[in-house]
């Protein structure tokens, strides 16, 4: 065993830690885990990589990003129907051509999309050729304990099974928890459990010696680990409820703009998403004065009289930060959305873009904890 296996585990050796994600989603529950995707990729460096269930594709995408950033050798595989199962619904088209847009020219030298039935997939894969798995499928127990055995006899020697939902026990019919029960006795494993849980299993019988190392620093300080992968995470949930926000009011900002027109006024002028992104607060505030406004012309119309005439308005800008302080990534494609024309019919209010493609990766910036657990 070499000596950074023998060592305790220690962050600072992992920097790729600290990368904010490429693609994010404004609704995924799994972004609070995007933290360890990376160190698993860094930690397995796994030849051949394979995801069962991505819909949108933070899980996905995050360990493929880790593969660029580390330049692993590493192949990856996500299977999926993208139809939806009774746990996501039913995907819209875009989910897999919008997931393919942000996918495609980043890891397609080294990554597939396949577009199968888990069980029609399991085919194209030899015995043994599989060293990380991440199975996050229907989350019933018959379906993940299927799973786990038809893609058991895949795994390599140096096989590494994830389990995400390992921690979920709200809801009946999640059933991944009794599972984990049971693989976890039975091999090396450590168990995250904020965002329903991702369980780690070392299945082969010559895991890694680095992750082994990991689960064997985790367990023996199980809180600190799992404090440390949760705050993490919140940095991330954190960015993930800055862009809901920003995206959210961008949509009312595009209802009233055609209200404007309705009333044979001026249209709001475009915004740039990617700007307001740092700083949502004037976008805030002048959503809330057209707000009035429209609530004025609803009670002039109501009696009879002509709306207001409401004065051209200029685009809200963000306040400029002090010297030296950075603010969030932005999100380009929600910036992208955001500058097209209003659409001659209204989005339903709160209506937004369900993922976005971010900028090149830096370290993500501490914020401030929400107090809305979204990935719970």
């Amino acid at each position: 065993m070499n000596a950074d296996a023998q060592a305790e585990f220690n962050p600072l050796r992992h920097p790729v830690l600290f990368d904010a994600p490429r693609l994010l989603s404004i609704d995924s529950q799994w972004v609070g885990h995007i933290p360890l995707a990376y160190l698993l990729i860094d930690l397995a460096r796994p030849g051949l990589f394979v995801e069962l269930g991505t819909q949108h594709g933070d899980s996905y995408c995050a360990f493929c990003q880790a593969v660029t950033e580390l330049k692993s050798p590493t192949r990856c595989v996500a299977v999926d129907t993208w139809l939806g199962d009774e746990h996501t619904g039913a995907y819209d088209d875009n989910v897999l051509a919008t997931l393919k847009a942000h996918h495609d020219p980043l890891y397609g030298e080294f990554s597939q999309l396949l577009q199968s039935e888990f069980d029609d997939a399991v085919a194209q894969f030899e015995d043994g050729s599989i060293d990380l798995l991440h199975i996050d499928g229907r989350h019933g127990y018959e379906s993940v304990r299927h799973d786990l055995d038809t893609w058991l006899p895949k795994m390599s020697p140096r096989g590494v099974v994830l389990f995400h939902g390992s921690s979920a026990r709200h809801d009946p019919s999640w059933g991944v928890w009794r599972l984990w029960e049971v693989v976890s006795w039975q091999h090396p494993s450590f168990e995250v459990p904020h965002g329903h849980g991702i369980g780690i299993a070392a299945v082969g019988d010559e895991p890694p010696e680095n992750l082994l190392a990991f689960l064997n620093s985790a367990n023996a300080e199980p809180a600190v680990t799992r404090q440390f992968f949760e705050e993490m995470g919140e940095r991330i949930v954190s960015l993930q409820a800055l862009l809901r926000t920003t995206q959210r009011m961008a949509a009312q900002w595009g209802v009233l703009s055609h209200w404007r027109r309705l009333t044979m006024q001026g249209g709001l002028p475009q915004l740039d998403v990617a700007e307001l992104f740092g700083d949502p607060e004037p976008l805030a505030r002048a959503l809330l004065e057209e707000v009035a406004r429209l609530a004025q012309d609803d009670i002039n119309l109501r009696q009879g009289r002509e709306p207001m005439e409401m004065p051209p308005r200029e685009a809200p800008r963000p306040v400029p930060r002090p010297t030296g302080e950075a603010a969030p990534s932005p999100p380009q494609a929600a910036a992208q959305s955001a500058s097209s024309p209003p659409p001659e019919t209204p989005p339903p209010p709160g209506a937004s873009a369900a993922s976005a493609s971010l900028p090149p990766p830096g370290r993500a910036r501490a914020r401030t904890r929400t107090t809305s657990r979204t990935n719970r």
